[in-house]
């Protein structure tokens, strides 16, 4: 008779144990690993659905030597489409701008939170147009404004490229394309009334806001003109030549010229800036220089003749203020006037006219 021994039975034992094990072991990796197989990563820089961004919208051109302003008075909408059809409206309100003037330069439209997405598309629709143009003729300068007033219009907006609405914050940059905006008469002046276009064309594209904002392509803006609206503990309100209003913050590192700090400011000061896009898509102040405070209007111009002993000759781009004679207040108003000189009016140079100048 045969007799297993004690040592064969524990190993015996044993190996059935380990076989159990294993089983538990090889069911918990096949678990695991489905688990993992059913998760998905967002890549960085992608949409998060049911997220939101806080996008500073941004208006400049690609001028020409041919343009002296471009102004739409009214943009009623502007809207964002991604590739399912669905359209986020970046703005229901009325906005004028006058776009020559932000050459190279973008000046701030509104801040607006979008859901963050893909959009493949965009359109802008706008109400009247106008653009104004100079030329020499006979010895004589002349400014000739051609506009339309046709109602409610629809722009071309171009994007190079899909917008990726994502993060925090970032930036659009509405850029007019001033050569493809405007069939302009042959000379621009002419005597009778001439054949001309106006068609809106811009590029829409995305601009990422760095930590470090050196230019305006990352989040600095440079040289924004407004006047002071209100104020409060920690910034103000900057009422701009387009009727925009911007909420404006600064900070202990805020640069002040021409007043002390910011509760030397008086609604009603005019003054130029520079501005941070923050993280959040609100508007810092890195700079501010407060104008001549006796100043009730501001002109961004150029002069073209100086007249007698205390009248000189203009051409305003945009001008802003309570007591403008020429033209209802805070309104763009690109054409010829003439100004006595004296300290209730600013002058600030526009470079287009320079070299054009005939004499008095």
């Amino acid at each position: 008779m045969n007799r297993r021994s004690p040592f064969f039975h524990h190993e015996q034992h044993l190996s059935l144990a380990s076989i159990l094990l294993a089983l538990v072991v090889a069911t918990s990796t096949t678990f695991i690993a489905g688990c993992g197989a059913s998760s998905t990563a967002i890549p960085p820089g992608s949409p998060i659905p049911g997220e939101t961004t806080n996008v500073a919208l941004l208006s400049s051109s690609t001028a020409n030597d041919k343009l002296f302003t471009y102004v739409l008075p009214q943009i009623s909408s502007v809207t964002l489409t991604n590739k399912a059809g669905k359209t986020v409206n970046l703005s229901d309100a009325s906005q004028s701008v006058e776009l020559i003037h932000s050459n190279a330069a973008p000046s701030p439209l509104l801040t607006v939170s979008v859901p963050q997405d893909i959009y493949t598309s965009a359109a802008l629709t706008y109400v009247d147009s106008s653009f104004t143009c100079v030329t020499i003729a006979n010895g004589n300068l002349y400014f000739s404004t051609y506009a339309n007033s046709l109602g409610t219009q629809s722009a071309t907006v171009n994007l190079p490229s899909p917008i990726t609405v994502s993060g925090s914050s970032m930036g659009l940059l509405l850029d007019l394309q001033a050569s493809q905006s405007a069939s302009i008469p042959p000379g621009c002046y002419q005597p009778n009334f001439p054949a001309y276009s106006i068609t809106p064309t811009f590029n829409l594209s995305a601009l990422t806001i760095a930590s470090q904002r050196s230019n305006a392509q990352n989040g600095k803006l440079t040289g924004i003109d407004g006047m002071v609206a209100s104020t409060n503990a920690t910034g103000f309100s900057l009422l701009t030549p387009d009727n925009t209003t911007l909420a404006i913050n600064s900070s202990s590192s805020t640069v002040y010229q021409g007043i002390s700090g910011l509760s030397a400011l008086n609604v009603g000061t005019f003054m130029d800036m520079d501005i941070a896009i923050q993280s959040d898509g609100s508007l810092m102040a890195t700079r501010i220089a407060a104008e001549d405070p006796a100043a009730v209007n501001v002109v961004i111009d150029t002069v073209y003749q100086v007249c007698c002993s205390n009248i000189f000759n203009v051409v305003a781009l945009q001008d802003q203020g309570a007591t403008l004679t020429n033209e209802a207040p805070y309104t763009v108003a690109p054409a010829p006037y003439s100004r006595p000189r004296g300290n209730s009016l600013i002058c600030k140079p526009f470079p287009s006219l320079r070299g054009l100048m005939p004499p008095a």
